[in-house]
């Protein structure tokens, strides 16, 4: 699981998610399937995501904005390999 700095509410940013430490050699990624939950706090209408992710080479970037403040955040990116294997990552950030 990865740790991003905390993030102030009013902020948007991109959160990178690098999968080359689970890819077999000269595999790629395809795709992202991207969701985000909470983890800690409250969020009853979850709008931290914004837009798709994008896929450069092992990484996958994931723009967020938003949150509600005092809320931890999990996001998951689940990454199509070319292998046609699915490799799942996911990392917490609160909001301030």
């Amino acid at each position: 699981m990865i740790s991003f700095p905390a993030k102030p509410v009013v902020s948007a940013i991109s959160l990178p998610f690098d999968f080359i430490s689970l890819l077999p050699l000269d595999v790629g990624i395809e795709s992202a399937v991207i969701t985000a939950t909470v983890e800690s706090g409250e969020d009853s209408n979850i709008q931290l995501l914004n837009g798709e992710g994008t896929v450069s080479g092992t990484v996958v970037s994931v723009p967020v904005h938003d949150g509600v403040p005092g809320v931890i955040y999990r996001i998951s990116v689940a990454a199509l390999g070319d292998d046609d294997n699915t490799y799942v990552l996911e990392g917490v950030l609160a909001v301030l």
